[in-house]
């Protein structure tokens, strides 16, 4: 028994081919050479990319999300087997502000004061519209200080056969716009699946679009909120909703998945490092064939 045991040990190669995994000392100078250079490349990249420490909140009906709609008929929420939560929007003529017009979750541990980021992650959204009227996804962080509260978002819409990115900033929900800003989605760019993103950095808040391959598009300036202090009270208010004028219907449908948060940047891991590891581990190969 003791025999087959010693065989069946012995007759498994490690990575240099060996029968026996010798001591480091043992090892001839190539092979030494070379779990160096790949325990560098592991150290790179461990370097690189940092621990992740992200909270993620997942849309569902039974949870401590809070929905809401402004008239009643035009949402219907359903469980998604997939995950999340389905929203069905179907808009009449004449309607303001009809669909899903609040998901509203507590963020704690979350404030734009200290570097992270926030996401919002969706799929299958799809719309039918007629006539004037538009419609749009929306991630909304909302907050406050001693003195005025606060909502920041970056939107997703069509409005007069166009599909825009957006985002705005407002002091007191009440008040006009502080600041409202469009820009047109690029042709090509694919939409129905995909997060919205707000990155805060150095008293910044910069608005942003993550596609399926994890991509980052920053449609806007940055937001400037340095002069805001004592910032709490931190939730996410995501509307799902759209306007119609006497002509106009929206059908439109959308799986909300997640709300994910973290500190640090949101750029995914540079497919530049991963390329580069591969590239010296390659290099050491070839060094010790060629010796």
């Amino acid at each position: 028994m003791n025999s087959k045991k010693s065989n069946f040990s012995n007759s498994h190669l490690n990575l240099f081919g060996d029968k026996r995994i010798r001591p480091l000392a043992q090892r001839s100078r190539r092979e030494r050479m070379f779990m160096k250079m790949f325990l560098g490349v592991l150290i790179i990249c461990s370097l690189v990319v940092p621990a992740s420490a992200d909270t993620v909140i997942e849309y569902t009906l039974d949870g401590d999300w809070i929905y809401e709609q402004k008239y009643v008929g035009t949402l219907s929420l359903t469980d998604n087997p997939s995950g999340g939560i389905t929203a069905n929007i179907n808009v009449p003529n004449g309607i303001d502000d009809g669909g899903l017009t609040a998901s509203r979750h507590d963020l704690p541990g979350f404030s734009i004061a200290n570097d992270g980021f926030i996401e919002l992650y969706y799929s299958s959204l799809t719309s039918t519209i007629t006539g004037d009227a538009d419609f749009s996804l929306c991630l909304e962080v909302e907050f406050y200080d001693e003195y005025s509260s606060y909502e920041i978002a970056i939107v997703i819409g069509q409005s007069g056969g166009s599909s825009n990115f957006e985002t705005w900033f407002i002091e007191d929900s009440y008040s006009d716009f502080d600041y409202y800003y469009e820009e047109p989605i690029p042709d090509g760019l694919l939409m129905n699946e995909s997060a919205l993103g707000l990155y805060s950095h150095d008293s910044f808040v910069s608005p942003y679009f993550k596609d399926v391959e994890g991509n980052l598009l920053y449609p806007f300036s940055d937001c400037d909120i340095s002069e805001i202090g004592g910032m709490d009270g931190f939730r996410v208010d995501n509307d799902f909703e759209a306007w119609t004028s006497d002509d106009g219907t929206v059908n439109a449908s959308v799986n909300l998945r997640q709300v994910v948060y973290g500190p640090g940047h949101p750029v995914p891991i540079p497919g530049t490092v991963w390329l580069l590891g591969a590239g010296l581990a390659g290099l050491a190969g070839i060094r010790t064939r060629r010796k």
